[in-house]
């Protein structure tokens, strides 16, 4: 029985008395407290645009080199004070020079530690699942990713006149006139064609018009050609 559970005591002279007991929560409390082992990536506030997810684990070589160009990449966007190493004050700069990169703001933190952190992150975070991990990563399908690292929602669709409906009935198509979409973060995915190609496989979150599926997958490179 759900809901509150009652016990009563009864003295000779006293009339029955009711002890209330309150149950367990089950108002999904434990599970919004529990931490996501995604969160660091797939988080609202969690920085760059999207995630890039490894799904083939047949060849490091392929990987590393994908890699190495994406590294490219986000460089040709990374600010020019970034890219520069060794750019900063010279070491035996003495304090009486003016330098203000160690300052301090009046709530005594560094000044320069939120804008030098927005630099430093990167522009696509990567996946790439430790040893013990990657089974469950190995060739996952594209819906599986979207469900894993994204929140799932429901839409109405919007059916054109005359248009033949779908059939038979696929909840990322057209069910019962309802949509199965996804929320968060760009997912890319690097699968076992990446490693031919070089390119990763970026997934829908949602279709563009009535007919096609959620989860379209398309080509996408991070470098210039």
């Amino acid at each position: 029985m759900i809901g509150n559970s009652f016990a009563c005591t009864k003295n000779k002279n006293e009339k029955p008395i009711a002890k209330l007991s309150q149950p367990e929560p089950n108002d999904g409390s434990g599970f919004y407290a529990d931490e996501d082992l995604f969160d660091e990536i797939t988080d609202d506030e969690a920085p760059g645009l999207g995630i890039l997810v490894r799904t083939d684990f047949s060849n490091d070589e392929a990987w590393g080199a994908f890699l190495a160009k994406l590294k490219e990449g986000e460089d040709e966007f990374a600010p020019p004070a970034s890219r520069e190493e060794g750019t900063g004050v010279d070491q035996d700069e003495s304090p009486a020079s003016g330098s203000t990169s160690n300052a301090k703001t009046d709530d005594g933190k560094d000044d320069s530690d939120g804008s030098s952190d927005r630099d430093s992150d990167p522009i696509i975070s990567i996946l790439d699942p430790s040893p013990e991990v990657r089974p469950y990563f190995s060739e996952i399908s594209n819906l599986t990713a979207l469900r894993l690292l994204n929140d799932v929602d429901l839409r109405k669709l919007t059916i054109p006149p005359n248009t033949k409906r779908f059939n038979p009935p696929n909840p990322i198509v057209d069910y019962d006139g309802w949509q199965e979409i996804y929320h968060g973060k760009t997912l890319w995915i690097y699968d076992a064609t990446s490693n031919r190609d070089e390119c990763a496989r970026l997934v829908s979150k949602r279709s563009d018009s009535y007919g096609t599926a959620t989860l379209v997958c398309q080509p996408a490179s991070f470098v210039h050609s």
